[in-house]
């Protein structure tokens, strides 16, 4: 079986990409996938300010590797058996649009795998004539992959046909050879992986961290890595006072990456909107404890006071009583992370490379009936 995977492409940061370099580096057993990338790293301008002017710059490459992209899926359409297309909100949505209606002009059944944790809201916002393209686009499809119940829902809402497969197949996980549960704190070691920005609730950890009393503050130490605004949030943490309580770096990944992780106690995500967060879902895999956000699919994987602690995306306060409780608290805190790991270990990526050869065939059995 030959399974065309389009989407962003490997080097691009998020995670839709670390979805797809996982699927690339377990491939699922007797199928052979085949890559085509529908953006890259020098072309990704999402984490730009559109007054930015790189930002259009990024904008007119994306276009132009698009295009390529779209002459080179012709080019495949006969050497594929089924294409499985990773669909993100915004600009993902409308490339994909071209790229499906591409799909079904040569013959080649696709399945959309939708990652957009704000998708419904992004939807909402539309114009109801491109809310008919993307219906369409979903209608084409032989059927979506989601992250969660709660965009399945969605889904199912928007295609309007209860036969239609929709399947709920969570992020994957690649398990740490050790798992690392560092010796109880003090200092707590708090830990915040993804974009920083207000969406992802970077500047909320840093004013929960400052509004710690002081004695419980001296005990934690906060650090953050992403992309966006590294500058801005390392001047909200000298503006509070919290600068040396607190590392921001840009994007690591590799060996750093993994150190952080072995090293810290606490994963924090207090965003306002998520699929299924892939940053969260290895750091429960690396055993620690979580304080993230009742949004999309986190609720499904985290129950309130077993592997961590769930908060309103914009309650300031109870984010910081949840950091005092397990720095007051530490075996705790080291119990909630144990808990963690035990809960993903299904969504380990031997497990969900099995899922999606299951899913492949009974595509490709319907589609030859």
């Amino acid at each position: 079986m030959r399974v065309l995977i389009i989407g962003p492409g490997t080097d691009v940061r998020g995670g839709v990409a670390s979805v797809i370099r996982l699927m690339l580096k377990y491939p699922p057993k007797g199928v052979q996938l085949l890559m085509q990338p529908t953006l890259r790293s020098a072309g990704a301008a999402s984490h730009l300010p559109r007054w930015h002017p790189l930002y259009y710059l990024k904008v007119t490459n994306n276009l132009t590797f698009f295009l390529r992209a779209l002459s080179a899926i012709q080019s495949v359409a006969a050497t594929v058996d089924l294409a499985h297309v990773h669909v993100s909100s915004y600009g993902s949505t409308f490339r994909k649009y071209f790229i499906s209606k591409k799909l079904v002009e040569n013959n080649i059944p696709f399945i959309l795998h939708n990652h957009g944790g704000r998708y419904a809201r992004f939807y909402s916002r539309l114009p109801e004539m491109l809310k008919r393209r993307i219906i369409q686009m979903f209608r084409w499809a032989k059927g979506a992959i989601v992250l969660s119940q709660q965009s399945h829902q969605f889904h199912r809402q928007i295609v309007g046909d209860p036969g239609y497969p929709i399947w709920i197949v969570p992020n994957p996980i690649e398990r740490p050879s050790v798992l690392s549960l560092p010796p109880p704190p003090p200092p707590l070691r708090l830990l915040f992986l993804g974009r920083l920005d207000s969406n992802k609730g970077a500047d909320r950890a840093l004013q929960a961290l400052a509004l710690l009393p002081a004695d419980v503050r001296s005990q934690v130490r906060l650090y953050m890595a992403g992309d966006g605004a590294v500058e801005a949030m390392q001047d909200l943490a000298r503006q509070l006072g919290i600068s040396e309580q607190v590392e921001i770096r840009s994007w690591i990944e590799g060996d750093e990456k993994e150190r952080w992780l072995r090293e810290s106690h606490v994963f924090t995500l207090p965003s306002r909107a998520e699929g299924l967060p892939m940053a969260m879902l290895e750091a429960m895999a690396y055993g620690k404890a979580v304080i993230a956000s009742s949004v999309g699919g986190i609720p499904e994987w985290l129950t309130e006071g077993q592997e961590g602690f769930l908060v309103s995306p914009d309650d300031i306060p109870a984010l910081s009583e949840a950091i005092q409780r397990l720095v007051e608290a530490p075996e705790l805190c080291r119990q909630m992370g144990l808990r963690a790991h035990q809960r993903v270990e299904p969504l380990s990526v031997e497990n969900y490379c099995q899922q999606l050869r299951d899913i492949y065939e009974q595509v490709l059995v319907g589609t030859s009936r």
